[in-house]
């Protein structure tokens, strides 16, 4: 799954103009780095905005218009912090449970099988409970991560916005 999620984030960045500066496999999921340079980011010194993703994936199906996946309390802590100096958005990838159903190749495509959706936990207050329970995340589908949005969180990050 965390291979065909760095396959997954690599075309969405290539056609949003993003580069992925790297993939590091953390204890609680697969992180990614991404940057995309632009005269239109003022903001931002060298005109690079950055954003660091947290990738999850799960098998299980949207449900009532949201993807939800479980994160640590610490993961949690990490990405509610307010106006991080790097912006963090954690994109969350449904996919099929059977890996021959991930891809499909045609003779003029090969298309990846899945749907993912983002969201920004920057100021969310982190839930009471026992320091070792995960925290369940929603990302509404309307937030659906592909290189349309990526290009558009990296010109708001550009701009000194959030994503």
């Amino acid at each position: 799954m965390e291979v065909f999620q760095t396959s997954w984030v690599s075309a969405v960045a290539a056609a949003s103009g993003a580069v992925v500066l790297s993939y590091e496999i953390v204890d609680d999921g697969l992180d990614a780095m991404l940057h995309h340079r632009h005269p239109s980011h003022s903001a931002i010194p060298e005109h690079i905005a950055m954003l660091r993703l947290q990738l999850k994936a799960t098998s299980s199906p949207p449900s009532n218009g949201r993807l939800s996946t479980q994160v640590s309390r610490k993961r949690f802590a990490e990405y509610s912090v307010r106006d991080p100096s790097i912006a963090t958005i954690v994109a969350i990838l449904s996919m099929p449970s059977m890996r021959e159903h991930w891809t499909f190749a045609g003779h003029r495509a090969l298309s990846l099988f899945g749907r993912c959706a983002w969201v920004n936990l920057d100021g969310e207050t982190l839930p009471s409970g026992n320091p070792s329970d995960k925290v369940t995340i929603h990302a509404p589908l309307t937030q659906q991560f592909d290189d349309v949005t990526l290009a558009q969180i990296m010109e708001r990050i550009g701009a000194g916005g959030k994503p």
